[in-house]
């Protein structure tokens, strides 16, 4: 339990750039899945005081991807970063998360997850956990 926990905490952490937080399981986990995907609530939770945080892309072995014909190295790349981009809905809360986070590069956002993120009405200052409801709400209060 707790002994374990502690011995994995990276108190000094202060930059951090991964794809995917993989976790040991018996069966492989596909992209995106619990055991295979951007869990930020882990990444915190080892990694307290990151001040930089970046999501990459996955590197993509061109050589061993087949091809339909007429498809380009391009295409395939673009095919991966859209399979594999970030949703904005991983990210909600990073910054109540990683209180200490100063700069968050993404390097893709997965396609209409914005508008899914945001339908709840919230701004993004507010979804990000740079602003919370309690201060908003007592901001328009005060504004009244």
């Amino acid at each position: 339990g707790g002994a374990v926990e502690e011995a994995i905490l990276l108190p000094r952490l202060r930059r951090l750039s991964f794809v995917a937080v993989v976790r040991c399981s018996e069966e492989a986990g596909p992209w995106n899945s619990a055991a295979c995907c951007c869990d930020l609530a882990a990444v915190a939770a080892v990694a307290p005081r990151l001040e930089c945080l970046e999501i990459r892309s996955p590197r993509l072995h061109l050589g061993r991807i087949s091809r339909r014909p007429g498809q380009t190295d391009k295409d395939i790349s673009h095919m991966g970063r859209r399979f594999c981009a970030t949703s904005l809905v991983h990210l909600r809360r990073v910054c109540s998360l990683l209180p200490f986070l100063q700069f968050l590069h993404v390097a893709s956002l997965k396609e209409g997850s914005c508008e899914e993120a945001l339908s709840c009405g919230e701004d993004l200052a507010t979804f990000l956990g740079l602003i919370t409801p309690l201060a908003t709400a007592g901001n328009a209060a005060t504004a009244a």
